[in-house]
């Protein structure tokens, strides 16, 4: 079972984007950090935990994009069996 982390000003559209791109999402977690460079920061931590206990299976995430100086960013984790 992978695992994905990754940050969105939007949670609730980027749950809807997950949910047609892999099969099996769930475990969704969300959590409003605000500037973007924290939740970079957090988006890497989260990323660094699932690789290293390693009992999420293999866990994604894809740094960039996004205006740096725009303020509201989520930190959102899933978990999903594949990806469409």
């Amino acid at each position: 079972m992978p695992c994905r982390v990754g940050i969105t000003r939007n949670p609730e559209r980027r749950k809807a984007e997950w949910e047609r791109e892999v099969v099996g999402l769930r475990n969704w977690k969300e959590e409003y950090v605000g500037s973007k460079s924290k939740a970079q920061t957090l988006e890497n931590r989260r990323w660094e935990i699932c690789r290293s206990i390693g009992n999420r299976g293999r866990c994604y995430a894809h740094h960039g994009g996004g205006d740096p100086d725009a303020w509201g960013w989520y930190v959102y984790d899933f978990d999903y069996d594949l990806v469409r």
